[in-house]
């Protein structure tokens, strides 16, 4: 037999192959044509034992796939927390965040290690990753070749053109090839059009099914990777609803036990405030004491830093955020619920938790949870987070004290007790940067409103130096604290319509009684401009009138407008990072125009002085020695100073201290408005062991407990984690259908025998040409031609599927 080929015309080849006679005449009813056999039913996966084998060791490798893509999706499901390290065996880690309580800590070089170790781990998953992807494709491409051949051994066989789609379908560029989308439009001749519909329907889902696969197989590999590989997250130990809040107790004096650490119900019925001094006085006179010693040591007036104030174990600063000139004042009762989250922590984490001690009444208390918090021993950071309310403060860039003359007018024939009182000398600046000097006028007294309470005390006189050494003396000061749910402004060329500059002209003639001009109701009524609606409603004032000094007619009056709101109290529990166990603010509001302010009744500034009602405050405190020092300051400061005068002061060397001492009484004044915004207790319902509300309901939300430890962690915590869980699930579906496929066809007898690739390209050689070629001048036609694969056991056979061969021959390989 020649090893060599020569290309001879088909019509040649025709003469001398008495096989292809029927071709000469289609029509010849005496020639006999070749007719395809039916479909054979034969085992699974053929009949020879090492055919039947490695099609079972497909199958089960194809089942087995499923293990650790099952794995993969439990622990993503389940957040499952490795520890410290991404490479923790069995769930322990060397490292415990709370070893600085026991004087050990994980060193420089023990962190190192952890580093690497993670490295090393990261890197080696994603040689996993890549292992598992190329096991997919294995699958894919075997339920590709397990669909294509049971179409080519069916009675309308297969387009030529897909006959190898299974070795190049994970190529995404396979389906670029026209060739792939053409050959479906391959037609089987001379068969019923049900027939033809039929199988150009089975071949459509064929289609389908390779440009699923395709796509499938090349989000797979990125998707496992996006699974199999841990990351260091936020994971909370505990969250459960701890309280649903029912709102401030603001507006009415301090009650109860619970309101004050060192007061009893009885000492705050009676209004002795004084009961707070161990715990209140201190707190604002080290306040004040850190203030002034930044001031001599840095002799820079403008220096004030703000200084931790303490609650419990913990600490804080009052302008801990400043947002739309906002101070949020943290809230201390909230504060000691966090010191008690704290010591429990703290207790676990040392394993020191003994149950016959007396159990502190916290959420920490169950079992279960002491059970979860043992994460925080192997994590590499944690927090304690409260959700409760939060006061701020409305701190313009104006000072919120100033300086100026009193006209108290009173209203006759009233039964309650009603009066306004208003001051000169306000400056302001609207929106637009222009300057007004206003009079604001408040109402005073019950008779307006409810609200409208007020209390005196006084500070003791007192003398020394200040901070730039020079001596001081200041008579006694009378301080008369009140609330006011309405004031208004004006000045000697505007009121904004409301009348008050007339009323107030006629009732200074008057003698201070309201003149006949005077409608409250319209002065009170008639709306500011945007730049003074925020402090015209529900404002505390503060004054401070020296019983003599230089200036007895002056008096110092301090507005504050507070906003209610709901924050995240956060505290890092880790003695390394946070030694000072700071608790900060978070989740605050940002839109000041959607917060309601806050009615304070007056003996709040009293319980956070630590004095009783018309009592007088000793000098032998810090905040009296040194608000007593700068007063006079703000006097000075609020003048209006010719230049002779101002010349004077120069030279007398006070001239550079007036408007610094004057900052540092609005920062003294500012402390005790902190404390007692900061004092404020609140109402509210147990919502422990419950389901837990709604965290975002604008009038009684759900404050929660939430213990978070950093770790390593899997979980869906990202859009990528999302489309692994997705292309997971798709690969298991895929896995189980070529499964159950081979099933099926095994139960109903209709298993094809597997060939190889080999026998395919044995077949095709041995394949005796028909003219089936005939007429097709492109390979795109070519493709489009359907062979039926039919045989034996060992032996394998191409037969082209019904064409009309009417047209010229073209040449052909012999």
């Amino acid at each position: 037999m020649s090893d060599t080929y020569e290309l001879v015309p088909r019509h040649e080849r025709e003469k001398t192959d008495s096989s292809l006679d029927w071709l000469k005449d289609p029509n010849d009813p005496t020639i006999t044509r070749p007719k395809p056999r039916g479909f054979r039913h034969e085992r699974l996966c053929g009949s020879s034992t090492s055919s039947s084998i490695l099609c079972l060791v497909s199958h089960i490798l194809g089942l087995l796939w499923i293990g650790p893509i099952a794995a993969l999706l439990v622990l993503n499901f389940k957040s499952h927390i490795i520890g410290a390290s991404a490479w923790c065996p069995s769930g322990h880690c060397i490292y415990n965040s709370f070893s600085a309580f026991e004087g050990t800590g994980l060193s420089a070089g023990g962190q190192s290690k952890l580093d690497r170790r993670d490295h090393d781990l990261i890197g080696a998953l994603q040689f996993v990753g890549k292992a598992i992807e190329v096991w997919f494709v294995f699958i894919a491409s075997s339920f590709v070749y397990d669909v294509a051949m049971i179409l080519a051994r069916g009675s309308h066989g297969l387009p030529l053109g897909y006959f190898l789609t299974h070795l190049q379908f994970s190529d995404i560029l396979s389906l670029l090839d026209p060739r792939f989308w053409t050959s479906v439009q391959s037609i089987p001749k001379h068969t019923g059009r049900r027939s033809q519909f039929s199988s150009r329907l089975r071949l459509y889902l064929f289609v389908a099914l390779v440009v699923f696969l395709t796509c499938l197989s090349n989000l797979v590999g990125p998707s496992i990777i996006a699974l199999i590989q841990p990351t260091q997250q936020w994971v909370p130990v505990i969250e459960n609803p701890d309280q649903i809040f029912q709102g401030l107790n603001s507006a009415q004096p301090p009650f109860g036990d619970e309101v004050f650490p060192d007061c009893a119900s009885d000492d705050l019925e009676a209004q002795l405030y004084n009961c707070t001094n161990p715990t209140s006085a201190s707190a604002l006179d080290s306040m004040v004491t850190f203030a002034e010693s930044v001031i001599r040591d840095s002799n820079n007036r403008l220096a004030l830093k703000d200084p931790l104030s303490e609650e419990a174990i913990v600490t804080f600063t009052f302008n801990d955020t400043t947002n739309n000139s906002i101070i949020w004042i943290p809230n201390r009762p909230v504060l000691r619920n966090i010191s008690i989250d704290l010591s429990e922590v703290i207790l676990l984490q040392l394993e020191e938790w003994n149950q016959s001690r007396p159990v502190i009444d916290s959420a920490f208390s169950s079992s279960l949870n002491r059970q979860r918090l043992l994460v925080l021993n192997s994590s590499l950071a944690n927090t304690i987070e409260r959700r409760g309310p939060t006061i701020g403060w409305l701190a313009r860039d104006e000072p919120n004290c100033h300086s100026g003359t009193l006209l108290e007018i009173s209203v006759p024939n009233t039964s309650n007790n009603q009066s306004v009182r208003c001051f000169s000398s306000r400056n302001l600046t609207d929106d637009a940067s222009n300057n007004y000097t206003l009079t604001e006028c408040f109402r005073f007294g019950q008779g307006w409103n409810q609200t409208n309470s007020f209390q005196i005390f006084s500070l003791e006189a007192a003398s020394g130096t200040d901070a730039v050494n020079q001596n001081f003396s200041a008579p006694e000061t009378t301080v008369l604290a009140y609330f006011s749910d309405k004031a208004t402004f004006f000045n000697a060329t505007t009121d904004f319509g409301s009348g008050m500059a007339q009323c107030y002209a006629d009732s200074q003639k008057n003698n201070g009684v309201a003149a006949d001009s005077c409608d409250w109701d319209k002065i009170f009524s008639t709306e500011m401009p945007p730049f003074l609606l925020n402090i015209t409603k529900d404002v505390l004032n503060v004054e401070y009138q020296h019983n003599g000094g230089p200036f007895p007619d002056d008096i110092v009056w301090c507005d504050s407008v507070a906003y209610s709101a709901n924050a995240t109290y956060s505290l890092d529990p880790n003695p390394s990072t946070n030694s000072a166990f700071t608790v900060r603010l978070h989740d605050l509001p940002s839109d000041v125009t959607s917060l309601s302010t806050v009615v304070i009744d007056p003996t709040w500034l009293l319980a956070a002085w630590s004095v009783n009602p018309n009592w007088t405050v000793s000098s032998n405190r810090s905040l009296v020695s040194n608000m007593q020092r700068t007063v006079e300051m703000v006097q000075r400061a609020g003048r209006n100073w010719t230049e002779s005068e101002l010349d004077e002061e120069v030279e007398a060397g006070a001239g550079d201290t007036i408007i610094g001492q004057a900052d540092e009484f609005q920062t003294f004044h500012a402390f005790t408005i902190f404390q007692a915004l900061s004092m404020i207790n609140y109402n509210f319902t147990n919502a422990t062991g419950t389901k837990g509300g709604n965290p975002n309901d604008p009038v009684h939300p759900t404050f929660y407990l939430t213990v978070s430890a950093r770790v390593w962690t899997f979980g869906l915590n990202s859009r990528t984690a999302y489309v692994g869980v997705a292309v997971s699930c798709l690969g298991i579906l895929v896995t189980l259908s070529r499964s159950l496929l081979g099933l099926y066809l095994l139960a109903r007898g209709r298993v094809p025998k597997r060939i190889s690739d080999t026998e395919l390209l044995i077949a095709a050689l041995e394949h005796k040409y028909q003219g089936e070629f005939r007429g097709l001048d492109n390979e795109y036609a070519q493709a489009k031609l359907r062979y039926r694969l039919e045989g034996s056991d060992g032996e394998t056979k191409l037969l082209p599927q019904n064409r009309d061969y009417s047209r010229p021959q073209q040449p052909v390989w012999r």
